[in-house]
């Protein structure tokens, strides 16, 4: 009897001192985490959707093969990349979490569109960027299989397949639903405008040049077939918003005033654009990005100081969007109460 219990004190010792090695050997990095636990951290909830270490690195696989190409495999451990790594994924897990927050709120407010109406978005955008990959491909025109390739090595540098890059653009399509619902009561007032225009009289001495307004499109017979319908600016101004393609849709194609030189536009649009009298609209105009079609307003040959009359629509521009995206802040956290979010970066 006396035997066996020494056995069993002795087997007791035994186990202790194998925990206690293998604490000392974690706190000093001789036992690492494998990559698979690592990624199966959570480092934020969101009404129990879990978003985790993977989810995050999946964001960034284009960023992280960067930094590993450049400085090798244990780039994780380069002292001059942690605090940029660690500030990166915490920008990307607040990310994830006002995702998940905006597409949870989309069901519970009901702003959730038809399915059909989702999947045909989702397809078009998929299709702008096979099409994108196509143009800028080596590939013949006939060369189908090798332009599929290629589309297929783009999905991948960013780390998505076809499934999830289609995906994206559903969520995405329903996002912008709950965002046009969180800023739909947004104003501004003449009051606002003349304020503003007031405290910053200086801002507006300007350079010759004009108002510019902007519709791009991927197709000369669209953009002709639009030129055709375009009356008034406030014509322009609905079809920058229901067809464009760059960031100025929603904002009525406006680009603020642009200057004749140094404009920081593309060659294409600035030779097109100087040409234009007030209220006018350009022919249809080429260029990498698409077709343009370019308006002018308040046209200025010489410098000036623009009047409060000829900088209401810049300043409108700045104080909705100034407006809109404190009302989206706003929002933005009365939902993540609403949802229950907790968040857990001391883990990254």
């Amino acid at each position: 009897m006396r035997e066996n219990t020494v056995k069993k004190v002795k087997t007791y010792i035994s186990m202790a001192l194998i925990g206690a090695m293998a604490l000392s050997f974690t706190g000093c990095n001789m036992i690492k985490r494998t990559a698979a636990s690592i990624g199966k951290t959570v480092l934020a909830e969101v009404d129990g959707t879990k978003i985790t270490r993977a989810d995050v690195d999946a964001e960034l696989k284009s960023t992280l093969s960067q930094y590993k190409e450049q400085y090798g495999d244990d780039f994780e451990e380069n002292s001059d990349l942690k605090d940029k790594l660690k500030s990166t994924r915490e920008n990307v897990v607040d990310s994830l979490v006002e995702k998940e927050v905006l597409l949870k709120m989309a069901k519970k407010l009901d702003l959730v569109p038809e399915e059909d109406e989702i999947n045909k978005y989702a397809e078009e955008q998929v299709q702008k960027y096979r099409d994108q990959v196509a143009s800028s491909s080596t590939a013949t025109e006939t060369s189908t299989a090798t332009v599929e390739e290629e589309f297929n090595k783009f999905l991948d540098t960013y780390g998505y397949t076809l499934e999830t890059f289609t995906q994206y653009f559903k969520d995405t399509y329903v996002i912008n639903k709950v965002i046009e619902d969180m800023v739909k009561d947004v104003t501004v007032s003449d009051d606002e405008i003349q304020s503003y225009y007031d405290e910053n009289t200086d801002s507006y001495k300007r350079e010759a040049g004009a108002d510019a307004y902007n519709i791009l499109v991927d197709s000369e017979e669209k953009a002709k077939e639009m030129k055709s319908q375009i009356k008034s600016l406030d014509d322009f101004k609905k079809f920058a918003d229901e067809n464009n393609t760059d960031s100025t849709k929603g904002k009525g194609g406006y680009l603020g005033y642009v200057t004749y030189e140094n404009s920081g536009m593309v060659e294409e649009f600035t030779n097109a654009f100087k040409k234009l009298k007030s209220g006018e609209v350009s022919d249809p105009v080429k260029s990498d990005y698409g077709w343009h079609l370019i308006m002018a307003e308040n046209v200025h040959a010489e410098a000036y100081t623009a009047t409060v009359d000829e900088a209401k629509a810049e300043i409108e521009s700045t104080l909705l969007n100034n407006k809109k995206q404190q009302a989206y802040n706003d929002k933005l956290d009365q939902y993540k109460e609403e949802v229950g979010v907790k968040e857990h970066k001391d883990r990254l």
